[in-house]
């Protein structure tokens, strides 16, 4: 369960970056750079949420930045994309894993329809819940389709290029993570990542009005000059913001 609390125009929360993914649909507006993470930082990601979780710690993800225009379009993502479309990423690893030893079917259902895909009744689609931006979009949601497992999209970019680096880095991670059980153990233990993911691996979601909001939070987050941590950046610029009201 997150924790909201707005001041001035802004709104924030603190829940699980899987849970973003979940409760929200998202989207990478046109503005946006490609998708950019190398082998090194998804990597990074994967590793520190394994140690983490093996420590029995929640593991902070920092702050996802997004203009919110009404509650029926998606979250304008100003801040985030890299950490979002990882996590998508492997989240439609682990689901491609349980499909291919055939068990948990409720599982793979979840992660489709609750993690990655969701209804849009007026166009009478399914539709992802993260849009990446006009250069990834096609490619990106073909290589976390649960139809297209067995054959990669045709990259023609180098985001394309990272894109199917981070999708080989999550298959290994699972393959890895699963490969001292038996079958039968295996959807229990994925699904206690899927958990995990969900409500443990935590960052404080930002929604702002507009634009000008967004961008000042963002700047404010990525001054190199400041050592506190972006929760406490976060926390202490909106209460600022609030005066005296709780």
């Amino acid at each position: 369960m997150s924790d909201v609390r707005s001041a001035k125009g802004f709104e924030f929360s603190s829940l699980g970056i899987g849970a973003v993914l979940k409760s929200h649909r998202l989207r990478v507006p046109p503005y946006q750079r490609e998708y950019a993470w190398t082998h090194e930082e998804v990597r990074q990601l994967y590793e520190d949420l394994t140690n983490a979780k093996l420590e029995g710690k929640d593991y902070f993800l920092g702050t996802i930045v997004t203009i919110h225009t009404g509650d029926s379009n998606p979250l304008e993502i100003v801040d985030g994309q890299q950490r979002l479309t990882s996590t998508a990423i492997l989240l439609a690893a682990i689901r491609n894993h349980i499909q291919s030893i055939g068990g948990a079917a409720l599982i793979v259902e979840s992660i489709n329809n609750e993690f990655l895909n969701t209804i849009d009744r007026v166009a009478g689609a399914r539709v992802s819940k993260l849009t990446l931006n006009i250069d990834d979009n096609v490619f990106f949601s073909k290589l976390v389709s649960s139809e297209t497992t067995s054959k990669a999209p045709k990259t023609t970019r180098t985001s394309h290029e990272l894109l199917l680096d981070a999708a080989k880095i999550a298959k290994d991670w699972v393959r890895d993570l699963t490969k001292t059980l038996s079958v039968a153990d295996q959807p229990a233990r994925l699904n206690d990542w899927l958990e995990y993911i969900e409500f443990g691996a935590t960052v404080i979601l930002l929604k702002t009005q507009n634009g000008a909001q967004a961008f000042k939070m963002f700047e404010t987050l990525n001054d190199r000059g400041l050592k506190t941590s972006q929760a406490d950046l976060v926390k202490s610029y909106l209460f600022g913001q609030s005066g005296h009201r709780v």
